[in-house]
């Protein structure tokens, strides 16, 4: 199965894009080491800042249509800009790990729909939870069925 994982290039732009609109991280605190000047505003060293990935994935100046759930916006030809995407970290703090967390994402869930089907209850409202980590509030109410 893991010799299948680059053939599965949609599911791969699928998880991309559930990653951009949904990440796990959903901002991200940093402590500076020196005095520096991002976007203009002056920050001494030593200010914690926080990045606020999910709004930045959603920004409308990284990706038209940014509330959109667009997978084909992860195929090749298609460029995006530095930091407009960063659903584990960015730079010299990047999860190390990230690779592999994609192969599992994506071949876990190639092996899921494999033999599953998967129905949000009909009239469902999932409400997000922002606290360490982004999450469904109250779960995600689904049926499944086998294939």
């Amino acid at each position: 199965m893991a010799e299948d994982y680059p053939r599965l290039k949609f599911l791969n732009a699928v998880v991309h894009e559930t990653l951009r609109l949904y990440p796990p991280l959903w901002t991200i605190g940093r402590s500076t080491i020196r005095d520096t000047m991002p976007g203009g505003f002056s920050v001494r060293s030593g200010t914690e800042v926080w990045i606020p990935t999910y709004l930045i994935h959603r920004d409308a100046r990284c990706f038209s249509e940014a509330d959109r759930f667009d997978p084909y916006r992860w195929s090749d030809s298609v460029r995006r800009p530095k930091f407009g995407y960063f659903p584990f970290c960015g730079g010299p703090r990047c999860c190390v790990a990230h690779h592999f967390a994609m192969a599992e994402l994506v071949l876990g869930l190639a092996v899921m729909l494999s033999g599953f089907r998967f129905h949000l209850e009909p009239g469902a409202k999932v409400e997000m939870d922002a606290w360490p980590t982004l999450r469904p509030k109250s779960g995600v109410p689904v049926f499944i069925s086998a294939r």
